[in-house]
């Protein structure tokens, strides 16, 4: 997670809404080249993906990262309640 943004919107009165509204919204850094190492079961990555800015609540958890020769290791502790989701940008 880069940020976090905490938004209020006034009622729009063409939407006939009476109440304020509050967004809060998470900037996290997506992993590129992304690979399990056999040996230790630790995800590596070579470079940061692309910003991605969503609802705070879809962030289930945050994991940390460290520096290992030319990649990164995340490391995550979150101890089965999230994993890892590859997703295809082609897709």
């Amino acid at each position: 997670m880069q940020h976090i943004f905490l938004i209020s919107l006034k009622p729009p009165p063409a939407l006939g809404l009476g109440e304020k509204t509050t967004l809060i919204l998470a900037a996290i850094c997506t992993c590129a080249n992304l690979q399990m190492k056999a040996e230790n079961d630790i995800y590596y990555y070579l470079r940061e993906g692309y910003l991605e800015v969503v609802d705070i609540e879809c962030v289930q958890c945050l994991v940390g990262w460290v520096k290992d020769g030319n990649e990164w290791a995340i490391i995550d502790c979150s101890k089965g309640i999230a994993h890892p989701m590859f997703v295809n940008k082609d897709d």
